[in-house]
C-alpha cells in the first residue's frame, strides 16, 4: 500500500509538473495571472493548513514549499484559469456573475478531484464527510476561485498585483471561516450520506448544463479553453480506474457529461481569442 501512494504520488506530481509546462508556453500571455494566482494558492493553503490543522498532504511529494506541494501551488491556478475562460464565454456581460460561474466549475471539478485524491492517499482528511473529504474541503477551493474569479474581472492582477494576491488570499479565508461557523451552528459538520452529496452535486451539474445549452447559440467553446481540464482529468481518471475505486467509479464517470455538452460547440483557438484574452487580464 506504501508502495502504491509513493509511485501515485510521483507520478502525479510529474504529470502536473508536465500539463503546467505545457499551459505556460501554450498561453504566455497568461503567465502573469497565473503567478498570481498561484502565490494566492500557496498563501491560501499556508494559512488554512494553520488556522484549520484539518488536512495534511503526505510525506513522498517530491518538492514541497514547508507545508504545501509545489504541484498544487501550481496546477490549481489551470483549474481556476480554465473555468474562467468558459464562465467568459457563456456570460457576455463582465463582473460578480461570471465570478460566481467559475466558482460553481471549480465546484464541480473538486468533486472528482478531491475524493480520488483522498483514496489515492495523495493527502488526508482529519475527517470527511463526502468519500473521505469534508464539506469545506469540497469547497474551500471554489470560494477561492469566486475571489480570483472576481480580481481576474476587475483587472486587479496586472493593475495592484501587491494588493490583489494577498487581498484574494484574505477575502477566501473570510469567506472560509464564515461558512466554517455557519457549519458549525447548523450542524453541516456532521456526516453526510453520499445519496445527499450526488443529489447535490447533480442539481449543481443540471443547473450548470442547463445555463450552457440556453447559452449555446451565442457563444462558443475553444479548444484551448478545455484543454487543462481534459489533461487533469485523464490523470485522475487514470488513478480512478487504475486503483478501481468502486464506489468512486459511477459518480464520477457522471461528472464529464457537463463539459461534453458545453464542448458540442467546440472550435479551434483563433487570433480573436488571444485578443480577448489579452483584454480580460488587462488594467481596467
Amino acid at each position: 500500500m506504501v508502495e502504491s501512494v509513493v509511485w501515485t504520488t510521483h507520478l502525479v506530481e510529474l504529470a502536473s509538473y508536465g500539463i503546467v509546462a505545457w499551459f505556460l508556453w501554450r498561453h504566455p500571455d497568461e503567465r502573469w495571472p497565473f503567478l498570481c494566482l498561484a502565490l494566492a494558492g500557496f498563501m491560501g493553503e499556508e494559512s488554512s493548513i494553520f488556522l484549520y490543522r484539518y488536512y495534511v498532504y503526505n510525506t513522498h511529494w517530491l518538492i514541497k514549499l514547508h507545508w504545501t506541494p509545489l504541484a498544487v501551488i501550481l496546477v490549481w491556478p489551470l483549474v481556476i484559469l480554465a473555468s474562467h475562460h468558459i464562465s467568459t464565454r457563456l456570460v457576455s456581460r463582465p463582473g460578480w456573475r461570471r465570478a460566481v460561474l467559475t466558482s460553481a466549475l471549480v465546484l464541480y471539478d473538486t468533486a472528482v478531484i478531491e475524493p480520488v485524491a483522498a483514496a489515492a492517499g495523495l493527502w488526508s482528511w482529519k475527517t470527511g464527510t463526502f468519500f473521505s473529504v469534508p464539506l469545506l474541503g469540497v469547497g474551500g477551493w471554489s470560494i477561492f476561485a469566486a475571489a480570483a474569479g472576481y480580481t481576474l474581472e476587475r483587472g486587479w492582477f496586472a493593475r495592484a498585483p501587491l494588493l490583489a494576491v494577498p487581498g484574494t488570499t484574505i477575502a477566501t479565508q473570510l469567506l472560509l471561516g464564515s461558512g466554517y461557523t455557519v457549519a458549525v451552528a447548523t450542524g453541516w459538520t456532521s456526516p453526510l450520506t453520499h445519496l445527499q452529496w450526488t443529489i447535490g452535486l447533480s442539481t449543481l451539474a443540471l443547473l450548470l448544463a442547463a445555463l450552457g445549452f440556453a447559452l449555446r447559440p451565442r457563444t462558443a467553446l475553444y479548444l484551448d479553453d478545455i484543454t487543462p481540464k481534459i489533461l487533469g482529468a485523464c490523470v485522475f481518471f487514470a488513478l480512478l480506474y487504475v486503483f478501481r475505486y468502486r464506489y468512486l467509479v459511477i459518480w464520477c464517470s457522471l461528472v464529464p457529461l457537463l463539459y461534453w455538452g458545453l464542448a458540442f460547440r467546440l472550435r479551434p483557438r483563433t487570433r480573436d481569442v488571444d485578443e480577448r484574452s489579452q483584454r480580460l487580464y488587462s488594467p481596467r
